[in-house]
């Protein structure tokens, strides 16, 4: 019998774990950038809706910036659905 043989397996699953711990790390990384690109996606879809509908209001007018600027405010600070985003 290999006396060693113990010393090997509890090295080998010493690096296991290390590797399984750090792979749990890059997931949450991944999880918390997927997040953030939702929120920016979020953002983005209600500045779409909100320059759509102030283009078909103004007509040849032009963008009322401010009032776009204001919406926008608005959604930042979770006026819209509650979430506050500038947190």
């Amino acid at each position: 019998m290999n006396p060693y043989k113990n010393i090997s397996v509890m090295r080998d699953q010493s690096e296991k774990e290390e590797y399984m711990k750090s792979q749990l790390g890059e997931i949450e990384l991944l999880i918390k950038k997927e997040e953030q690109l939702q929120q920016e996606n979020d953002r983005l879809h209600h500045l779409t809706n909100v320059l759509i509908q102030h283009i078909w209001k103004s007509g040849n007018k032009g963008l009322p910036l401010k009032e776009i600027d204001k919406q926008m405010k608005i959604f930042d600070d979770g006026g819209i659905d509650g979430t506050p985003r500038n947190a």
